[in-house]
């Protein structure tokens, strides 16, 4: 009578305990859910957006005199540069000197785009997925006895694997979550090239004056990169150096790095405003000894800098 007992009591905890998990996972899944639902409701409003923005942005090339052949390529090869494309125009529109002749010397594209069929809206679609791809998920294994697999709760990596392999608004959540944090409008470096200081309103310097002094800035942090990595690589074979201080070395280094990485990648302007904030004398220099040097430092067809990074550089000079 009493194993009865004692053995319905052990039934029943652990029927109380089943239901507690399933409970558990209910309210966590239903919890993930909702969260990859709504971040998926407010990627689809900003993609939205971006496809309005380069959408405006590309009929107002196209009625301002643009290639067809020109738009295309950039939509297709780095469709970013429609919009820096589109905002330099409009500012030369407002200066009263723009013409297409200028506007399609600011493109440097090859003859002829690859399927003339293609639309500029059909391009601007595939440049700004709703959802991108996430990874493969593989699914949790462990070994687990017949009553572990009955009773045993389940684990956050079961929990999430399920949650991420579920259909939400017609994709995967994985998808739903590898889509936070990727760009609007795709990131793609082609062979198309632009070349904003076409709509200089200053016509003292040339495009070619202005290639130039963009090269030799280059070439200058080109050189610190390499100076400096080897530098650092030098000094961490200094036994006086305790541990510490050779992780700070290392750290610079992999920093380095990552910075030639960008550069080998085409992400030039990220590249070497990252240099010129690590290493600022030689944009420092420049900037005050060459007028050229301060066009190009902050036009967006060259390096690029943005207000902050000018204020920072050059603010207290």
């Amino acid at each position: 009578m009493l194993g009865a007992v004692l053995g319905g009591a052990f039934l029943g905890g652990l029927a109380d305990r089943m239901k507690e998990n399933r409970e558990y996972v209910r309210e966590k899944s239903d919890a993930m859910q909702e969260y990859l639902w709504q971040a998926g409701l407010e990627r689809q409003q900003e993609v939205k957006k971006a496809r309005n923005v380069l959408t405006k942005a590309s009929d107002y090339l196209e009625e301002k005199g643009l290639n067809k052949d020109s738009l295309l390529t950039l939509l297709d090869e780095d469709p970013s540069k429609v919009l820096t494309l589109y905002e330099a125009a409009v500012k030369a529109e407002e200066a009263g000197t723009l013409t297409s002749t200028i506007l399609n010397s600011a493109v440097q594209a090859s003859t002829g785009y690859s399927d003339p069929s293609m639309t500029p809206a059909e391009l601007i679609k595939r440049a700004t997925p709703i959802f991108v791809e996430g990874t493969e998920l593989k699914k949790p294994e462990k070994e687990k006895s017949v009553l572990q697999k009955i009773f045993a709760p389940t684990t956050s990596e079961e929990l999430m694997y399920d949650v991420y392999s579920s259909e939400i608004m017609g994709t995967r959540g994985a998808d739903i979550q590898a889509s936070i944090s990727a760009p609007l409008i795709k990131e793609r470096t082609g062979k198309v090239k632009t070349d904003i200081g076409v709509f200089a309103e200053d016509d003292k310097y040339d495009s070619t004056q202005k290639k130039d002094m963009r090269e030799q800035i280059q070439s200058s942090y080109d050189d610190k990169l390499q100076s400096e990595k080897t530098s650092l690589t030098n000094k961490l074979n200094d036994t006086s150096l305790d541990q510490t201080q050779k992780d700070a070395i290392e750290k610079r280094i992999l920093e380095l790095g990552d910075i030639e990485d960008l550069i080998k990648s085409g992400s030039k302007n990220l590249a070497y405003q990252k240099l010129m904030l690590m290493y600022p004398s030689i944009a420092q220099d420049l900037y005050l000894t060459n007028p050229l040097a301060q066009i190009i430092l902050s036009d967006p067809g060259y390096f690029g800098l943005n207000s902050t990074q000018i204020e920072d550089l050059f603010g207290g000079l």
